[in-house]
């Protein structure tokens, strides 16, 4: 499961940026969780995208930016979030 921010996954409908089969694999095989970011209108984005509007993604509303602050220092050095988060 691919976890992204709404700018990551408006991302996916800008034309040449992705290769459209591999959005469409991510998207079907392995599913997506966005967290929604401020000034970004998912709905719009998911509305005008066919696969993303074909397949199923779940979205949060929820933001810890402590988390995302620590998980993003950890895994840009490097080091395993694994064991230092809850999983499930």
């Amino acid at each position: 499961m691919l976890l992204c921010g709404s700018d990551l996954l408006h991302s996916f409908g800008i034309p040449g940026l992705w290769i459209r089969d591999q959005v469409k694999t991510i998207c079907r095989d392995y599913g997506v969780v966005c967290i929604r970011r401020e000034g970004q209108d998912i709905e719009k984005t998911l509305s005008e995208d066919e696969i993303l509007n074909e397949n199923q993604l779940h979205l949060s509303d929820e933001v810890v930016n402590e988390v995302m602050t620590f998980v993003r220092t950890r895994v840009n050095d490097l080091l395993s979030v694994s064991q230092d988060i809850a999983l499930g």
